[in-house]
């Protein structure tokens, strides 16, 4: 059911605004008028979650651009590539085109969220630029007022608003360079955390990089970018260096010779 009206805030009327029910969730719904060029970045929709307990998204193939969202309040659960994070209220999570997902609130404290889904050259150019490719999930990254400003751009429609939500999109994404410059330890990918799991399961054998891309499903360029991004050096290096520093323990806590 999709049922558009007018808001009054501040004594100015909001028009083109639209509350979408579907399934067991609310959600508000902005997009933008239709480019009359091709443009570097382009909004395909943006909204406002509002809490409820049946709240789930589940893509097996992934979106067809970016999902950056920001927690006002609540807890839930975004599954993906095996792992499983469990963001809340101050936390952002941003999903990558093209893989396979799911989230959803927790039931007793369901989540209200501010986001956007958008895509483009120049958003895959900032997310290269600030590194911050490979990031899921910024726990506490005090961005909402950023959010909030570029969920207004969207709802006043202005002529020049795919302008100004650029530069609203260029703060997100500087936002989240900063906090994984100060957080290095969480800015690992699901990819990433997947391939190095597999390494030091397998530390005794030689481990062949196609083995590594059809754990992820992806080519030997892709799979070797994705390792170097997270954990700065090759998966053969990784892999030596772990059996040395397991040999160095050896050394350190058993009688064991040198050779």
């Amino acid at each position: 059911i999709i049922r558009k009206y007018i808001r009054t805030a501040n004594g100015q009327k909001i028009k083109n605004m639209e509350i979408i029910l579907m399934s067991h969730f609310i959600e508000s719904i902005f997009q933008l008028p239709p480019p009359v060029r091709r443009e570097p970045l382009t909004l395909e929709i943006a909204g406002i979650t509002y809490p409820d307990p049946g709240y789930r998204i589940n893509r097996p193939n992934g979106s067809t651009s970016y999902v950056l969202e920001y927690i006002i309040r609540g807890r839930g659960q975004l599954r993906m590539m095996d792992h499983c994070w469990k963001p809340q209220a101050g936390d952002v999570y941003v999903l990558q085109p093209g893989i396979p997902h799911e989230y959803f609130s927790e039931p007793s404290d369901p989540w209200e969220k501010l986001w956007f889904n958008i895509g483009g050259d120049l958003l895959d150019k900032l997310f290269a630029a600030y590194g911050i490719g490979g990031t899921t999930v910024f726990p506490q990254c005090p961005l909402r007022r950023e959010f909030e400003t570029g969920l207004e751009i969207v709802k006043r429609r202005r002529p020049d608003a795919a302008t100004e939500l650029a530069l609203a999109m260029h703060r997100i994404i500087a936002g989240l360079g900063r906090w994984k410059e100060r957080n290095p330890e969480n800015t690992r990918s699901p990819e990433g955390l997947k391939l190095k799991e597999h390494l030091d399961a397998h530390w005794r054998r030689n481990v062949p990089l196609e083995e590594l891309c059809a754990l992820i499903r992806r080519s030997k360029a892709q799979t070797l970018r994705i390792f170097r991004r997270d954990w700065e050096t090759t998966p053969h290096a990784y892999l030596q260096s772990q059996r040395l520093r397991l040999a160095q323990e050896y050394l350190k806590n058993t009688d064991y010779s040198v050779k």
